[in-house]
């Protein structure tokens, strides 16, 4: 039963850790690849509305470093002498790194509930120790309980067999020997009740004639 309890406690808590982390790491790697998708879009829409270039912007008069976009790989794209024009925007960078992310935060998330999977059972143990041990009480008071009254159920019946035999048998005799007998499989049931979370002995298969019985 302790054991039971302890494989359940641990079987909860790593599935509901399991499923926050899962959780938490989706929707990171989720928001993390639409800002890749709205960063190349608004560039895409840039470029598009620029004729295929991006537009350098001076910041004031003091020759102080342009826009952002200045930095970025010129692409080669053709320019006015088209009236349609076709952007493409190399993204394998930005996805490469959203791959690594996206691993990384998995070898991570693993490991992580590795090490809380170990904690989680060192520390179980300890957290049903007081279960175990009220339990173990319990099995052994009802155990000792019950060998003590079969003391006094076993005399009972003893004393009411040895009236039998001087005042001959009536209803009070067998009425007294009827309810002992009854306490007494009570007793032994409720002893059997308290061992049955104990080793149990492996059961013997044998043949058993139906046919010749019936």
């Amino acid at each position: 039963m302790i054991k039971k309890l302890r494989r359940k406690l641990v079987a909860i808590s790593m599935i509901s850790m399991l499923l926050v982390l899962f959780t938490v790491v989706s929707v990171i790697n989720i928001l993390n690849f639409c800002g890749i998708v709205d960063d190349a879009d608004f560039i895409l829409s840039v470029l598009a509305s620029n004729d295929g270039t991006f537009p350098v912007i001076e910041k004031g008069n003091s020759g102080a470093d342009r826009n952002e976009f200045e930095s970025m790989p010129d692409n080669n794209i053709p320019k006015k002498n088209q009236s349609d024009i076709i952007v493409f925007l190399d993204c394998s960078n930005s996805l490469s790194t959203c791959k690594t992310f996206l691993f990384t935060s998995g070898i991570i998330s693993f490991a992580g509930a590795l090490a809380v999977f170990l904690l989680i059972l060192i520390f179980s143990g300890r957290i049903v120790k007081p279960v175990s041990e009220s339990y173990e009480k319990q099995k052994q008071f009802i155990t000792d309980a019950g060998h003590e009254i079969k003391t006094p159920i076993t005399i009972i019946d003893a004393d009411a067999e040895v009236l039998a035999m001087d005042l001959g048998e009536n209803e009070w005799l067998s009425d007294i020997r009827k309810q002992t007998k009854r306490l007494s499989i009570l007793t032994n049931d409720l002893i059997y009740l308290s061992r049955m979370e104990e080793r149990k002995a492996p059961l013997s298969v044998i043949e058993f004639p139906i046919s010749d019985i019936t």
